[in-house]
């Protein structure tokens, strides 16, 4: 079987070597025959094996499979048996029934009841439809059944059925060495996870993963007892429950350390965080400051607009003055020295042009009246 899971080894080879008695010397067909695996172990105890699927891969892998003279691979639908009538004494279907719908469903147990010989038997596996509606979806699957929708279509078709249950569970085994295989007894006990309560098993898997039902064409059929233990000899499921035991505590202890990690980085990050608010307080104050000298700022620009104009206007006001000051000495000055000394007026207006403060103003005061004195001497 190319399965790396020991559980789905177990759970599908345990249904093979339950089977296998009923099948010795039997005609035996097996529909979705898959790798092939167990109708090649049937072969080593049925009369003859047909083995049929629906995919040509899969059959491709099973013709890869050493040649046995009493085992047919075959393309075939499980709605459309290729067996005569009659023909069959022991119909296996693993796993194949929730691939196909209801309607293909029903087809397919038509063609059994067909293909049966009198006393023939049916053997069928699907998962739990209770079980597996706690479990993530399974795309492949079209339709699966609870335990009493598989017991409704069975038995509607079959004169009478027996039903199994199926799960892969931890146990341990105690046996005495000296005895033979064959007379080991099983008490079933149920212990709790903590160890603290223990007690003679009373059926407590309400809900096995998967179902398993074996039923007969007519009163006739003899239905075989699948009950059985299967195990792993090697040890190799108790050696991974041990290291996925061990890799559990050592990932528990990983993930402390990382979780003690992010909650030092935690708290230097809540202090970094605290400095940070620290400077945006500080950030906001500055803010606050620079918006208030900024309306200092403007105000003054106001203020010096306004004093600007006021200096303006002293000096129009100035210039009037000294004007008519000027224009009054002027005329009392001598009219035979007039052509000499300038026009107060004509004076000024040169002047003025780079007159900007009142010291200057008066400077020239007194450098015109001067120069008119000497003139008039």
């Amino acid at each position: 079987m190319e399965s790396r899971s020991w559980n789905e080894v177990l759970f599908h080879w345990q249904r093979y070597l339950a089977v296998a008695a009923a099948c010795s010397g039997k005609r035996i067909l097996e529909v979705g025959c898959g790798e092939g695996y167990g109708a090649d172990f049937l072969a080593t105890v049925a009369a003859e094996v047909l083995a049929i699927d629906i995919s040509e891969e899969a059959l491709n892998v099973c013709r890869r499979r050493p040649t046995r003279s009493n085992l047919v691979w075959q393309l075939g639908s499980a709605t459309s048996l290729p067996c005569a009538d009659n023909s069959v004494d022991v119909v296996i279907a693993f796993e194949m029934f929730e691939h196909v719908t209801r309607e293909a469903q029903q087809c397919f147990l038509d063609e059994v009841v067909r293909v049966l010989s009198p006393a023939g038997i049916f053997v069928v596996s699907t998962p739990n439809r209770e079980r597996t509606a706690l479990l993530p979806p399974n795309p492949y699957h079209v339709r699966e059944l609870s335990l009493t929708e598989l017991r409704a279509e069975l038995l509607q078709r079959f004169d009478h059925g027996e039903f199994y249950a199926q799960e892969v569970n931890l146990a341990s085994r105690l046996w005495r060495i000296d005895a033979p295989i064959s007379e080991f007894r099983s008490q079933p006990w149920t212990v709790d996870g903590s160890g603290t309560e223990t007690r003679p098993a009373q059926g407590e898997l309400l809900l096995p993963l998967y179902l398993l039902a074996t039923c007969a064409k007519t009163a006739s059929g003899v239905l075989p007892d699948l009950s059985s233990t299967a195990e792993e000899l090697n040890q190799r499921p108790l050696n991974e429950l041990w290291d996925a035991a061990n890799h559990a505590a050592w990932s528990e202890q990983q993930v402390t350390n990382k979780l003690t990690a992010a909650e030092a980085s935690l708290a230097v990050a809540k202090i970094a965080e605290q400095r940070a608010e620290s400077r945006v307080a500080a950030l906001e104050l500055l803010r606050t400051q620079l918006a208030a000298l900024e309306r200092e700022h403007r105000r003054a620009l106001i203020e010096i607009e306004q004093q600007r104009a006021r200096i303006s206007e002293l000096h129009q006001t100035l210039e009037s003055g000294l004007l008519r000051q000027l224009e009054r000495s002027w005329d009392r000055v001598p009219a035979p020295v007039r052509w000499i000394v300038p026009h107060p007026r004509t004076a000024f207006s040169s002047a003025t042009r780079w007159i900007q403060k009142p010291r200057q103003l008066r400077e020239l005061l007194r450098t015109w009246r001067n120069s008119v004195r000497g003139r008039a001497m």
